[in-house]
């Protein structure tokens, strides 16, 4: 198994400006949301189709899980 290409969200890459907060994967697949651009800090897993995460959970970039 491996994951997609990161995905830096346009509104936030620059890692000096705000945070995409909230999120939510609507997806089939795990998300692996990250605190800065390019995949890295901290992250997070979504599950599949979970419940709007608190604004706890900040991201700048996101990749999925694939099989």
């Amino acid at each position: 198994m491996g994951t997609t290409p990161c995905h830096t969200l346009p509104q936030t890459q620059d890692d000096n400006r705000s945070y995409a907060d909230e999120p939510q994967n609507s997806t089939d697949a795990y998300a692996h949301v990250f605190d800065l651009s390019n995949c890295t800090g901290e992250e997070h897993v979504l599950k599949p189709h979970g419940a709007i995460q608190s604004a706890d959970v900040r991201l700048r970039s996101v990749n999925f899980d694939v099989s």
